[in-house]
């Protein structure tokens, strides 16, 4: 190598050293491009030395700058800043990139209840406005649940739901049949098909395990079937064409998930291999399965102790086997599919992109808690996070790997 092509690497090292990136993967570049050697008669004359320099500083430069964009930071801080939200949020749901919804407990007494009101945005959190106030209070939980693509609903303890279309309303209120209270004991299979499974026992009658079956939106219901066995935490569905449903149980014996599963206007109860001893000694819970098509779901396991913990087992074939539980770092988590997941848990905002076999995470401020995650892709998502009575509205849009808070909130 002669004196011009020692300068020439030279230079091009203290460009990347200026850009503050490891010049190690270039080293490898650098030694397998020096030029072949030609007959001293036939050198390359030094303005054509010169332009070779530009070109490959220009590739060197677009090379380094995509590298560098993907580059994750050891330990990368989730960003809050300014003014909180002006209303008290306490759960999310974003139907688009744009179009979202939060609810809200305004006027809390001491008993931290009070009239539970709908906030919606139309520009990915930025502005909000109060567009309803429900007949629901928060003396128990309230959900907010999409019903298919383009409505949304909010499902309380009263036996009312309150549906309205994504565009903000106008809403109308639907009675459930029987004894139906619960956010997850009522399910939208799709817009028009409905299911609801009685849960009340006690002097007004025996209701639980009663299944109910809407194909109008629940103008009318007939009852489907009759589900007896453990105390139940809720139903799905994973595919409504074939009537094929799931019942979350309770299982009084440790380390046991119970299922019960509903096919053919029958109701019959299995348990979940677990392949796991780290769950043998709690009593569990299985919350209904959440479908993201006929084959792929995930089952929420939850350990009935103090503190609780959430497990996820997965299925690829309709629920017929179910994978080994992974643990998740929180009990406030979100999902888009079986491969990302994000939760929050010990101060931290985590996210996972092989199911929950391995976790990345972004450490929240002091003093702050999320209490709410959303999801729309596994690029664009939401939550709230909580600090001294007040709450902020922050956002990703690269997965989860770096969150930020969107101006202004109102």
């Amino acid at each position: 190598m002669d004196q011009f092509e020692e300068r020439l690497q030279d230079a091009i090292r203290r460009e990347i050293r200026d850009m503050r990136v490891s010049s190690a993967p270039i080293d490898s570049i650098l030694t397998s491009w020096t030029p072949r050697r030609r007959p001293a008669r036939r050198l390359v004359p030094r303005t054509a030395a010169a332009a070779a320099f530009v070109a490959l500083l220009a590739v060197t430069t677009f090379w380094m700058a995509s590298t560098v964009h993907h580059v994750k930071p050891a330990t990368q801080a989730v960003s809050i800043s300014g003014a909180p939200l002006r209303f008290p949020a306490e759960q999310l749901l974003f139907v688009s990139m744009k179009v979202g919804f939060a609810l809200a407990v305004e006027n809390q007494t001491t008993a931290d209840t009070g009239p539970v009101v709908v906030y919606r945005t139309s520009d990915g959190g930025r502005l909000w406005s109060r567009v309803f106030q429900t007949g629901l209070s928060t003396a128990a939980p309230v959900r907010l649940r999409a019903v298919g693509s383009s409505e949304i609903a909010i499902v309380g303890v009263s036996g009312t739901v309150y549906i309205a279309r994504d565009s903000g309303g106008p809403w109308r209120s639907v009675q459930l049949p029987g004894q139906t209270t619960g956010a997850d004991f009522v399910n939208f299979a799709t817009p028009a098909v409905w299911y609801a499974l009685g849960n009340v026992t006690g002097a007004m009658g025996t209701d639980a395990g009663t299944v109910y079956r809407s194909g109008d939106a629940g103008a009318t219901w007939n009852r489907v079937f009759k589900f007896t066995g453990l105390p139940m935490t809720g139903i799905s569905f994973s595919d409504p064409a074939a009537a094929s449903g799931w019942i979350g149980q309770i299982s009084p014996n440790l380390g046991s998930a119970v299922l019960g599963r509903t096919a053919s206007g029958n109701g019959a109860t299995g348990h979940v291999p677990l392949g796991t001893d780290a769950l043998l000694k709690f009593q569990l819970a299985t919350n209904p399965p959440i479908y993201f098509s006929p084959s792929d779901g995930v089952l929420p396991i939850v350990t009935q102790a103090s503190p609780a913990s959430t497990w996820l087992s997965m299925t690829r074939d309709g629920g017929a086997h179910w994978s080994v539980p992974v643990r998740l770092p929180g009990n406030v988590y979100a999902f888009t599919d079986l491969t990302h997941l994000w939760a929050s848990g010990d101060n931290r905002l985590w996210r996972s992109e092989n199911g929950g076999k391995t976790w990345q995470s972004e450490k929240l401020p002091k003093g702050y808690s999320v209490t709410s995650i959303a999801f729309t892709s596994s690029s664009n998502g939401w939550a709230l996070a909580q600090s001294g009575g007040h709450v902020w509205l922050i956002a990703t849009h690269d997965g989860g790997l770096h969150w930020a808070t969107p101006y202004p909130q109102f």
